[in-house]
């Protein structure tokens, strides 16, 4: 398992965390705001996806969610445009073996 939070995209972590099982990768914005993500040192969810990609992780869990979002499937979705693996969005409570939406 890899773990980057707190994190703006930077390809060259892909090399920490190839061919993990499990990607944890925060995603505080979608791509819509993109330029807050980068202005503040966040990640998209599409580019927690690219770097999933990037990696070769198994599956994406993806969190640390900004609260002017009001659906969280939203993310799951930007992701999946980018990579085809199970990707859950990250919740208290979570269950990584059992909360894997499937490409």
């Amino acid at each position: 398992m890899a773990y980057l939070s707190d994190t703006s995209f930077v390809p060259e972590l892909a090399g920490f965390a190839r061919d993990v099982e499990f990607l944890y990768h925060e995603s505080t914005y979608l791509e819509r705001h993109a330029d807050l993500a980068h202005k503040t040192g966040h990640s998209t969810a599409g580019e927690a996806a690219t770097l999933a990609r990037l990696a070769g992780a198994k599956r994406l869990v993806l969190g640390h969610f900004s609260q002017r979002y009001g659906r969280l499937d939203d993310f799951a979705a930007e992701a999946l445009a980018q990579v085809q693996i199970p990707i859950a969005v990250g919740v208290s409570g979570l269950n990584p073996l059992t909360a894997f939406v499937d490409q």
